[in-house]
């Protein structure tokens, strides 16, 4: 991963905007009628599929692979947390986008720490 600033902006905003949006989508698509079973597996896929459009807007600017597998997992997370808390209260968009850009900032804090790790214990 990249350590320069512009890039670490790049993944922090892409990751905070695609974790806000797949919440909010799959707060509004999910209500209370639903399973939560059924919930969790479908706000995973509308994460995805929410940050995966959006990532066409980052990608061109902060390159694919450093875009795409962060704010996949980003997406994937987000969305099954919109999806829960959809199926148990009514969540307001502004609490959905806080929510969702929570998740997209702890997922970028744990992919950096774990590839850190990772290239550390591959260089020595």
């Amino acid at each position: 991963m990249e350590t320069r600033p512009y890039f670490i902006f790049g993944d922090l905003s892409a990751n905070l905007s695609g974790g806000a949006l797949a919440t909010i989508v799959a707060g509004h698509w999910i209500d209370h009628s639903w399973s939560m079973w059924i919930a969790m597996p479908v706000g995973m896929i509308l994460g995805m599929v929410v940050t995966m459009l959006l990532s066409f807007l980052f990608t061109p600017i902060f390159g694919a692979h450093e875009i795409m597998l962060p704010m996949m997992t980003s997406g994937m997370v987000a969305g099954m947390v919109g999806a829960m808390a959809a199926v148990k209260t009514t969540l307001p968009t502004i609490n959905a986008a806080a929510g969702g850009a929570l998740s997209g900032f702890i997922i970028i804090i744990v992919i950096y720490i774990m590839n850190h790790k990772l290239t550390k214990a591959n260089h020595g």
